[in-house]
């Protein structure tokens, strides 16, 4: 019997070595800044839910012909009022631009229409809601804003310093991103502006090839970044999966670093993205990829200050990538598989008041956008 006992006690051992998460978070200084050191496995931290199951509840489908028939044939991007109504644009529009629907997701009205007069829009390439609850509509190729009440009414037009494209923060500061390029070089910048859009601060910048002239890695790495309601995450172009996390005065307040495995590209995604360009295309000759993806694919995060940051690792079903989520605190506590990924490319996703919202790209082409809610075990 002591044997046997002996014996059991080995195997829960061995079961508890093979299964359990890493021990206490480790913690540095780098100069001055405190960096969270993740490993490849979450950590098991005590009184903390951190186990996330996402329950489907709403899905606002282009495929519906109700859809259709309202005007709404395409999802570019959306956003989420503090009320939780859903305001979704496209890019195209015979008419509206913004179409507006209920926590529920029952359609209410649709505006923004278009044109090229005072609360038009030519194309549809982003909807925010501001702090102030106003409903912000940009078009990538002007250096203005629409701004309309939640209504759908005209409020103004507010006109950029340079070719600024906006993010609102909850400080009264904006989050803006902007393009340099010469015919040789793409420089991509991020940084803070004030309330005019006169910039505060530069927090990254990013020099890459052109690739109509100059070689080009096809899998280089990018900047990423995503805000929350008290932060801004910034994953810098590198093969390192590293993050800094700053206030929304753009103050350095942490960095978030973690061990991965490098994932390979591969050899028929090569093929197949190359297969695309006719014979004799002079902008084929420029493209090459290297052995293995960046470690950051893509981050969103939302008021609940978790970051969720998409690897190239695949999910549990097709189509669907591994994201690894932080606490608030940077530290790596759980996965989950999510698919959203919209021509090859991820889509908005973010998290408001305990919901999870996401465009998906289904399997007759059609996009839709699921909500799902949040459990937290």
């Amino acid at each position: 019997m002591k044997k046997i006992g002996i014996l059991i006690m080995g195997l829960m051992l061995i079961l508890c070595f093979c299964t359990s998460k890493i021990g206490p978070v480790e913690r540095i200084k780098e100069d001055g800044i405190e960096v969270v050191l993740n490993h490849t496995e979450p950590y098991d931290l005590v009184d903390e839910p951190q186990d996330l199951v996402l329950q489907p509840i709403i899905s606002i489908d282009t495929e519906n012909e109700r859809l259709l028939e309202i005007g709404l044939a395409d999802i570019e991007t959306f956003d989420v009022d503090d009320e939780g109504n859903i305001y979704i644009i496209q890019w195209q529009a015979k008419d509206n631009y913004i179409y507006k629907f209920d926590p529920d997701g029952n359609f209410l009205m649709s505006f923004c229409r278009r044109g090229q007069g005072p609360g038009e829009l030519e194309w549809g390439g982003r909807v925010e809601i501001t702090p102030n609850g106003e409903v912000m509509a940009k078009d990538p190729s002007k250096t203005k804003y629409l701004l309309f009440d939640r209504e759908g009414r005209y409020l103004k037009d507010v006109q950029l310093m340079k070719h600024f494209s906006p993010y609102p923060l909850h400080n009264g500061n904006y989050f803006v991103t902007w393009q340099d390029q010469s015919s040789e070089i793409m420089h991509d910048h991020i940084g803070i502006s004030d309330q005019n859009f006169e910039l505060v601060t530069e927090l990254c910048s990013s020099k890459w090839n052109n690739p109509m002239n100059a070689r080009f890695e096809v899998n280089c790495p990018r900047m990423n970044y995503t805000l929350s309601r008290n932060r801004i995450f910034v994953a810098r172009p590198q093969r390192e999966y590293d993050i800094e996390v700053y206030d929304l005065d753009g103050n350095l307040v942490r960095k978030i670093r973690k061990d991965h495995d490098p994932v390979a590209i591969p050899d028929e995604y090569k093929k197949e993205y190359f297969d695309r360009f006719p014979d004799g295309d002079p902008y084929r000759k420029n493209l090459f990829f290297t052995k293995f993806w960046p470690p950051i694919r893509y981050m969103f995060s939302g008021d609940d200050d978790r970051l969720y940051v998409m690897t190239y690792e695949e999910g549990s079903n097709s189509n669907e990538f591994i994201y690894d989520v932080h606490d608030p605190d940077g530290v790596f506590i759980d996965r989950i598989s999510l698919n959203n990924v919209v021509q090859r490319r991820p889509a908005k996703t973010l998290v408001q008041n305990g919901r999870l919202y996401h465009i998906e790209e289904k399997e007759s082409g059609f996009k839709e956008l699921q909500v799902h809610r949040m459990v937290w075990r």
